[in-house]
């Protein structure tokens, strides 16, 4: 939290119609440990946070990033997607904008789109109106393709994919961007 954040509750009591001690008797603390709240002079506590952004109408989000915009994105497209990957529990995370991930203790940083061309052959036909991809990859525990990334303007669609997977797959013919992520090579688009 920063100096913002004691502006946001400052102006969202203020907006709410309520006084210092309302809002204080409400979180069972004193209206002078409100008063400091405001002042950035101290923060709420992490157990009082979910009271506090009911009371207030705003997510706890905006009271830890202390930003007084709740909906950032006004549009999304999906072709701007980032994606982050954790090698260790293969846990894959999308966001429509960069944003800080922890995952199994380790901050991880977003996928970058290599530029060569993939090592392995990609077949890509159509097939009873679907998207069918083939990838001659040797899908072994100690390399493989985790998963498909596929785009279109308003959605998205991840297929995950094991190892000794077979990797004929079909996709819905409206994605027209596909990428893949090999453990060991990266992100490619396909």
């Amino acid at each position: 939290m920063n100096f913002t954040t004691s502006k946001i509750i400052k102006e969202k009591r203020k907006k709410k119609g309520l006084t210092q001690l309302q809002l204080a008797n409400l979180l069972n603390v004193s209206d002078r440990t409100i008063s400091k709240w405001e002042r950035g002079v101290g923060l709420p506590d992490i157990s009082i946070l979910n009271e506090l952004s009911k009371i207030l109408q705003i997510s706890i989000e905006t009271l830890l990033e202390g930003s007084k915009d709740e909906n950032k994105i006004k549009s999304i497209n999906s072709l701007k997607s980032k994606l982050y990957y954790c090698n260790k529990c293969n846990n894959i995370i999308h966001s429509y904008i960069d944003i800080d991930v922890f995952c199994c203790g380790t901050k991880i940083t977003s996928l970058i789109l290599n530029k060569n061309n993939y090592k392995y052959p990609v077949n890509i036909g159509i097939i009873d109106n679907q998207v069918n991809l083939n990838i001659e990859h040797p899908m072994k525990k100690d390399n493989y393709i985790s998963f498909i990334f596929s785009t279109r303007f308003d959605k998205i669609l991840i297929t995950k994919l094991y190892p000794e997977q077979n990797l004929q797959i079909n996709l819905p013919q409206s994605f027209k961007n596909h990428y893949l992520y090999d453990t060991k090579l990266g992100l490619f688009k396909i």
